[in-house]
């Protein structure tokens, strides 16, 4: 297997929980693990969503330590960058060190498109955006509410593979729109040598709920 070097952008620090976390580590994580050169990017241009009640939007260190926290846990120590969009400076890797390494990059991969499309990551060969959140990626919304529908169809074009968790979304039942390109599905990968539960009493073979969603009335 050729090694490649890949860049992964995702929503670790904007939104500083444990599902999130696990939700976007998985990617260069699995990479890394595969023995690819991989570099975790968080590059959204807009606010974090810190959940300390004394987090201060125009402070980024609790969303820089949280991050540093995560990558040392998980093997990536030196291989992450975090660009703050208030105060316009750069964590982690150093500004330098990260051109060269965009400049020599084989594959962007642009997890639920939260990484603003810079002319360095426009120049990496193989582009992939990843839909995590079929219809909401596809039309104009509070994420994206200065661009029309036209719009979010030429936004498409900055990348050569799209890929969606709508695994129905070339269905000609599906109501999502394509904008014209190809679809190609794929689910979220899990990284499974982390799940493994410390409780004696716990079966592998065993599923449980982690989230409950129930409609209340008064």
């Amino acid at each position: 297997m050729k090694k490649l070097r890949i860049l992964v952008g995702g929503y670790i620090g904007s939104y500083c929980t444990s599902g999130v976390t696990w939700d976007y580590i998985q990617y260069p994580l699995g990479l890394h693990l595969l023995g690819h050169d991989v570099y975790y990017i968080e590059d959204t241009l807009g606010y974090a969503c810190h959940y300390d009640p004394d987090y201060k939007w125009d402070d980024p260190t609790p969303v820089v330590n949280y991050l540093e926290k995560t990558m040392n846990f998980f093997g990536l120590k030196d291989k992450w960058i975090y660009r703050d969009a208030i105060s316009r400076k750069s964590f982690g890797i150093a500004e330098s060190r990260f051109t060269e390494i965009c400049a020599n990059a084989d594959v962007f991969i642009n997890v639920s498109g939260s990484t603003y499309l810079r002319d360095e990551y426009l120049k990496i060969p193989s582009r992939v955006l990843i839909d995590s959140d079929p219809m909401f990626t596809q039309i104009p919304n509070s994420a994206n509410k200065d661009m029309d529908f036209e719009g979010m169809g030429k936004l498409f074009s900055n990348y050569n593979n799209l890929f969606s968790f709508g695994e129905n979304i070339n269905g000609a039942d599906c109501k999502i729109p394509t904008h014209g390109y190809n679809w190609k599905t794929t689910r979220q990968p899990v990284c499974l040598d982390y799940w493994i539960h410390n409780d004696e009493n716990y079966s592998r073979k065993s599923f449980s709920t982690i989230m409950n969603l129930a409609a209340r009335t008064n």
